[in-house]
């Protein structure tokens, strides 16, 4: 059944990445999903008749309601572009309302809010079912936001269910558990006491002192959604400045460099979302990568190098990269950043929107190329099993501070991990811990 049908048949949907019209205002924005509803006629729309403009009346309202349900008064009439990230979110569930769904399906909702507005995105949620009547299906790794909307919870490990009931029910459960931090550690691990060179310092400009050291090894950021960690890499990498405070790389401070003067220094950023050049062909975005370099005849060699570690890459080089899957656009923007033959690689959430097979095939790619290689990873990654078990030291950050930090072979030991991954607070040793206020005008 075409998607238009499902939606007429009362079904719609939010997206994990934002799927909205950016250089459209939020009101257009509205209108598009009141487009199931219109019943009017080419040759009607075209003179104009009176019925049409009374459903356009009619469509306005309905748009406007929604608008005010959710409080999106001050930004009618915005274009999406200049709203912030969270404000989107919002746009998107009241497009999704617009079409007067009976069943209302969100994928990863939290998905890179912050504490605030993820506890008003559990607030707008719960006025959805209880104000509105409409039930909501709803996908998401937050495991806070579950218990807080959730009557009955389904887990699924690799699309197979291993539990269900309510919210706690499914923490406790050995299985849920075992799923989100794991049972067995294998790999490479960073033995007790090692020493490495400092390659890469951010500190604060305060007294919060510093904020993380890597030390030229495999190093993994366990996170919640809201853990502010696609700013720290953007800051690092130039992408940002940072108000305050210092960013030493290799010796050297960087904050406040450029990004193509980052890179030049050694220092490669892999985004998150891949963000490749969707209409050059797969070599010519390689190529990119290898931009600031100057050795073409070793940019050649690393290029058979990518490919080796790549070969479907090789397969499709003279492919337009647009055209390839989500795996393999993620495979070419690690290149990318490998291209540039750099000291240490920032990878952002590599696993997100991936199948199971292929995030287990990029880790054990990213695992080789910092054996291989030499090229430090500073890995960030929500996939907190599969990363804990190749990192070697990690630290969890929550609102862009860290809160706990050891090996990783240590992190998989400790209770606290549960109440990062899984919503666990009682009984936890770390207790509740927040760095910003909480609204409470709800």
């Amino acid at each position: 059944m075409p998607p238009h049908d499902i939606a007429r048949r009362g079904i719609a949907r939010t997206f994990q990445n934002i799927e909205l019209f950016e250089h459209a205002t939020v009101l257009q924005n509205l209108l598009l999903g009141r487009h199931t509803h219109r019943r009017s006629r080419f040759f009607e729309e075209i003179l104009a008749l009176p019925r049409v403009r009374a459903l356009e009346v009619a469509e306005r309202e309905a748009a406007e309601k929604v608008i005010d349900f959710l409080d999106l008064q001050p930004y009618r009439d915005n274009l999406i572009v200049n709203l912030p990230y969270g404000v989107r979110k919002v746009v998107e569930m009241g497009r999704a309302l617009c079409t007067e769904p009976k069943l209302l399906l969100l994928d990863e909702p939290s998905s890179g809010l912050s504490v605030e507005e993820t506890e008003d995105m559990a607030f707008w949620i719960e006025d959805i079912t209880k104000l509105l009547g409409i039930t909501v299906l709803m996908v998401e790794h937050d495991m806070s936001l579950v218990t807080a909307v959730s009557d009955r919870v389904l887990a699924l490990n690799y699309g197979r269910p291993i539990a269900q009931g309510t919210a706690r029910e499914v923490q406790q459960h050995p299985e849920v558990i075992k799923a989100y931090l794991g049972a067995d550690r294998d790999g490479r691990r960073a033995a007790d006491g090692e020493q490495y060179r400092d390659l890469l310092r951010a500190h604060h400009g305060d007294s919060r002192g510093e904020l993380l050291r890597d030390r030229g090894v495999h190093r993994h950021h366990p996170r919640r959604q809201r853990g502010g960690k696609t700013t720290i890499l953007k800051t690092v990498s130039g992408v940002m400045d940072p108000q305050k405070g210092t960013v030493v790389f290799d010796g050297r401070e960087i904050q406040r460099k450029d990004p193509d003067k980052v890179v030049r220094l050694g220092l490669s950023h892999v985004p998150e979302g891949r963000e490749v050049f969707p209409f050059l062909s797969v070599r010519e975005n390689l190529r990119m990568g290898a931009y600031t370099r100057t050795d073409a005849d070793a940019a050649a060699r690393d290029l058979e190098i990518v490919f080796g570690y790549f070969p479907v890459l090789k397969e499709r080089a003279e492919q337009r990269a647009g055209q390839l899957s989500g795996g393999e656009q993620q495979m070419l923007s690690i290149s990318r950043a490998l291209m540039a033959r750099p000291k240490m690689m920032l990878l952002d959430e590599p696993s997100l929107g991936l199948s199971p097979k292929l995030v287990k095939e990029i880790y054990e790619i990213i695992l080789r190329i910092n054996r291989e290689q030499g090229v430090t990873v500073l890995l960030v990654e929500q996939n907190a099993n599969m990363a804990l078990h190749i990192a070697e030291y990690g630290y969890v950050l929550e609102v862009g501070r860290i809160v706990m930090e050891d090996t990783c072979a240590r992190l998989l030991e400790k209770e606290d991990i549960k109440e990062f991954y899984l919503g666990v607070k009682e009984g936890s040793v770390r207790g509740t811990r927040r760095w910003k206020r909480k609204k409470t005008w709800r």
